[in-house]
């Protein structure tokens, strides 16, 4: 955890002096499958190798619900969660994903040419995640989300969701994957995925929010990380996303 606060000192150094320029946007690949579903997993091989491709450069996060089956056990592992985003995104079934807030199209599941384009983006937002253990209790964590406007504050409805996800976890899921990326687990704000309603700080200025949480006994503590994003209500553009 000493690591995560060190490189995220540093990216707020770099990225937080720039006083009134944008920062660089993350884009945001919001991903809903299904563990028993067989489309589900012949479109994850394309999408995971563009994400292996971009490592570093995005941030991805697997919803998981109900349909076509709701024995998921990561859907039944949180059922309001999985179950709230795919309503926010009136998502009718499943392979779906969103980049940015926008439905993606095409053969793929992330098209190369989008992301090309979202990679250029940038935000007058920025975001960072610093986590650590809360000392003398190994399994709470807590997790510290700066916002800080560095350009014109744009207009909107924004909401604030802090996303706690598990990196990897190995598993024989009845649809023939055996690895499945950046599983969903719970929202530290509002765990039936209403998102937080949050005022953008003023130019120059920020906004910090804690929260703490518990390591559930289901889940891999070394594969645990927090994700930020703020979504702008009204057209349900992402603004930005921070880990």
């Amino acid at each position: 955890m000493k690591k995560y606060l060190l490189l995220s000192s540093l990216f707020l150094f770099l990225a937080f002096s720039l006083v009134g320029q944008n920062v660089k946007k993350i884009p945001l690949v919001e991903h809903f499958s299904n563990t028993r579903c067989p489309i589900c997993a012949s479109k994850s091989p394309a999408l995971n190798n563009t994400l292996k491709a971009n490592e570093g450069k995005l941030h991805h996060i697997t919803y998981h619900p109900p349909y076509p089956y709701d024995d998921c056990i990561f859907y039944l592992a949180n059922k309001a969660g999985n179950q709230g985003r795919a309503n926010y995104y009136n998502v009718p079934g499943t392979p779906r994903a969103y980049l940015n807030g926008v439905k993606t199209s095409g053969s793929k599941l992330l098209p190369e040419e989008s992301l090309a384009s979202a990679l250029e983006l940038s935000s007058p937002v920025g975001i960072i995640v610093t986590e650590d253990v809360i000392a003398g209790n190994n399994t709470m964590h807590t997790a510290e989300i700066t916002l800080k406007t560095l350009g014109d504050k744009p207009d909107g409805n924004y909401k604030l969701y802090v996303a706690v996800v598990e990196k990897k976890i190995d598993y024989n899921a009845p649809n023939g994957e055996t690895v499945h990326h950046d599983v969903f687990r719970k929202f530290l704000n509002f765990n039936t995925s209403s998102g937080q309603d949050i005022a953008l700080p003023a130019k120059g200025d920020s906004l910090v929010l804690n929260f703490n949480f518990t390591i559930d006994n289901n889940w891999q503590e070394e594969e645990i990380y927090v994700l930020a994003f703020v979504q702008n209500d009204s057209d349900k553009s992402i603004l930005n996303s921070g880990t």
